[in-house]
């Protein structure tokens, strides 16, 4: 098996998104078929309540649909940029999601660069 940066040999540290939820998966003794079927499962469904505007809530924050801000031009022309979408997604983190991210020590340091939400705090 050749080594790339998504190969599964890498024993998942360089594997992203999607790929490394299968892998993981896998991990825990599913097919990489029904661990396709999971993953594209739950991101269908968080898809959708995202389009609906609910929140999707995770242990280190939540997802939520916020309006794009167009430039004041748009607004005056009851137009918009055909290629653009009006909503788009913004990850709030809370504390123990930042903390993963950044680490301990960074977190400290840039926690006033960063909106939480609270209800996890």
């Amino acid at each position: 098996m050749e080594e790339g940066p998504l190969s599964m040999s890498s024993a998942g540290r360089r594997l992203v998104g999607r790929a490394y939820l299968v892998f993981r998966l896998g991990e825990l003794g599913i097919s990489r078929r029904q661990a396709v079927e999971v993953v594209n499962a739950i991101l269908d469904v968080m898809i959708m309540a995202l389009g609906r505007g609910r929140d999707v809530e995770f242990p280190f924050g939540r997802l939520s649909r916020v309006r794009t801000q167009f430039g004041a031009r748009w607004g005056n022309h009851d137009d918009r940029p055909a290629h653009r979408d009006p909503y788009t997604v913004q990850w709030i983190p809370s504390w123990e999601g930042l903390k993963q991210l950044l680490g301990p020590e960074a977190a400290e340091q840039e926690a006033g660069e960063y909106m939480f939400d609270l209800r996890f705090s």
